[in-house]
């Protein structure tokens, strides 16, 4: 399995792929994997969560999964199967049943997780018009990515 070294960390390149094109686009995303600790039943999770994943696209939010340990470690997680809320780069750990999808979708769209407080949330279009869609007044602030 080819590896990619990062500040001296070896990280599958798969894996290196989807964690950098997710961060580098500062989207809201969900990352599940790394090496099962309870076999079979991460892939019973794993198909169960599949279940919501087009409801998560319909709201912007990108779920992918990797078995990439490293990065995992990288992020604060050290049990698996474990899921990582990313928000504006930012970490948040599920720590509810990963065997109830609508716990854990219940979850990832709830306003209390998808806010961090004192910064003001980056959004892409879709989540945008779901913004829009939903609030009558809503102050939105222009810019051009200063990301290369």
């Amino acid at each position: 399995m080819n590896k990619v070294h990062i500040n001296g960390m070896q990280i599958n390149v798969e894996s290196y792929y989807i964690l950098f094109n997710c961060l580098r686009h500062n989207r809201p995303k969900i990352v599940t994997g790394g090496s099962c600790d309870e076999g079979e039943k991460c892939d019973n999770i794993l198909e169960d969560l599949e279940n919501i994943d087009d409801e998560l696209d319909e709201t912007g939010i990108i779920f992918v999964t990797t078995e990439d340990t490293t990065t995992a470690k990288k992020y604060g997680i050290r049990h698996f199967p474990s899921l990582a809320f990313f928000r504006n780069k930012e970490p948040l750990i599920y720590t509810g049943d990963l065997d109830d999808e609508d716990e854990v979708l219940s979850w990832i769209t709830d306003e209390d997780t998808l806010e961090i407080p004192g910064k003001i949330e980056e959004v892409n279009a879709r989540m945008l018009e779901n913004i829009l869609d939903e609030n009558d007044y809503v102050v939105v602030f222009f810019c051009m990515s200063t990301a290369k």
